[in-house]
């Protein structure tokens, strides 16, 4: 009687890899049985995941031998980039747009490749990131300009004042006004002055924006 010795059948189901969330794995023998029995039930040459595991299969010969492989599949979370959904920014000036560092890859909506941007410019935004995996994230916002603090300008009962006699100037108040600056030291909402002049007042809103205002008053003689 002479015994036959068959090799075993190669089975490889490659290293052990990673996808990104969202994302489905085919995960196939490269050769061909007539048996093949999956850790998921499956009997199929390829399987398909979008979860994390360890994926083993049996395979069968034509011979009846037997052998067995596996892979573990690890499922990367996303990158989340983070930018506000709007960006208020003071008129004339820049803003900084960063959506965080500790990606290989950035991909503005502008062109930008780099972590951040500084722009001047009013308008949508996006950034889409890329990290180790090859797993995308995308973030967005909007930049608008701060609009001037509703109340704020200067008023006066007259733009006049008679000698002797003072006047009070008011750059009016509101919700988005933080502080006051007038040209004569003055830090308040209010300025009474008796002397003829341009006052000007520079307000700061509550976002770091300065607003200016002018007011022209002049001394009218005693008759």
């Amino acid at each position: 009687v002479s015994l036959l010795n068959y090799p075993l059948p190669v089975v490889d189901l490659g290293p052990d890899t990673a996808i990104c969330l969202g994302n489905t794995l085919p995960i196939t023998v490269a050769n061909v049985f007539p048996t093949y029995n999956w850790s998921t039930g499956a009997i199929s040459q390829t399987i398909s995941t979008s979860a994390s595991g360890t994926f083993a299969v049996t395979v069968i010969d034509g011979n009846a031998c037997t052998n067995r492989d596996t892979i573990v599949v690890t499922v990367d979370t996303l990158p989340i980039p983070i930018l506000p959904g709007i960006v208020n920014k003071c008129p004339g000036s820049p803003v900084v747009l960063n959506p965080g560092a500790g990606w290989p890859t950035y991909s503005w909506s502008t062109g930008s490749i780099n972590q951040l941007i500084i722009t001047n410019a009013v308008g949508p935004y996006s950034v889409t990131v890329t990290d180790g995996q090859g797993c995308v994230g995308t973030a967005s916002t909007n930049v608008v300009d701060n609009t001037r603090p509703l109340g704020f300008g200067v008023t006066a009962p007259a733009n006049f004042f008679c000698a002797g006699t003072d006047i009070t100037l008011d750059a009016g108040t509101g919700p988005n006004i933080a502080a006051y600056y007038w040209s004569n030291g003055v830090s308040t909402q209010t300025n009474v002055v008796n002397a003829s002049g341009l006052y000007h007042v520079t307000v700061t809103d509550i976002n770091g924006c300065e607003w200016s205002d002018s007011f022209q008053v002049n001394e009218q003689p005693i008759p």
